[in-house]
């Protein structure tokens, strides 16, 4: 326990002034650090004195306790609504999980580990050919030179096909290829960055996948109606909404309203 007053940081054990100890943190204060009148002096002297002595810094807290005790209320109904929340969703989910049937789950399961050697590619033209085996031909060596120099791969052991039939050299279908593994998908899509214009990939989703990622999207547009501050980021293979994270050289530093003015004057 201090023995020297806060307020003036002098000891407070000497005969020179009287001084209390408050009755709630303990520190002692003198009379008049602690701005006591001479009948409150007088009441705390008594021996069957009922009054208790509060320091200026805690009966300052004593003010402000309704307000946090109102914040505390606040917080714990937030609590209460998120476990809720929680409860509801996984209520949902432990529903729609209990509406498919083991078969549909193993499909689903094994569909998507097969789709995982597959890479998806769009925006590249149809080729002028009409004949069907030179169009193949033609989107290999261009599917081939666009990802040759992202990613490490066999050309010989790939698949290259148009998705859907040919209509004519107008219409442009996307392109599934097949690789020999996943690891040669995985190492594209994290470098789908060096992928130049207009040519785009992504991951062969299943229906159930690709349904999902239009509800996030859709979901994506109403969070985003009035400021874009989310969008989707796959982790782990899932989809998922998470807030935008600024660069650092791309924040912007607003300069103070002085240094504005001065800039004015000069």
């Amino acid at each position: 326990m201090a023995s020297t007053c806060p307020v003036c940081d002098l000891l407070c054990n000497d005969d020179s002034e009287k001084s209390f100890v408050c009755d709630s943190c303990g520190n002692p204060y003198h009379v008049s650090c602690a701005g006591l009148s001479t009948s409150e002096v007088k009441c705390l002297e008594s021996k069957k004195r009922v009054l208790k002595f509060f320091c200026p810094e805690c009966e300052q807290g004593f003010k402000a306790l309704p307000q946090v005790l109102s914040k505390l209320n606040k917080l714990n109904e937030e609590i209460l609504n998120i476990k809720k929340f929680i409860g509801e969703k996984r209520n949902a989910d432990f529903d729609r999980l209990n509406s498919y049937n083991p078969v549909e789950i193993y499909s689903e399961v094994a569909e998507r580990i097969d789709r995982q050697k597959n890479l998806m590619f769009y925006n590249l033209k149809e080729s002028s050919f009409d004949s069907p085996e030179e169009r193949k031909n033609y989107d290999e060596k261009q599917v081939i030179s666009a990802l040759k120099n992202i990613a490490n791969f066999n050309e010989e052991n790939i698949k290259v096909y148009r998705v859907s039939k040919f209509i004519d050299h107008d219409h442009i279908r996307p392109i599934k290829i097949r690789f020999e593994n996943s690891d040669t998908v995985l190492s594209l899509l994290k470098n789908n960055c060096k992928i130049p214009d207009p040519l785009r990939i992504s991951s062969d989703l299943t229906k159930n996948q690709r349904d999902y990622l239009n509800k996030l999207r859709d979901e994506l547009k109403t969070i985003n109606k009035n400021k874009t501050t989310k969008t989707i980021k796959f982790i782990n293979g899932v989809p998922q909404i998470v807030d935008i994270k600024v660069k650092k050289n791309e924040r912007i530093l607003r300069p103070r309203a002085q240094n504005q003015n001065n800039q004015k004057n000069v």
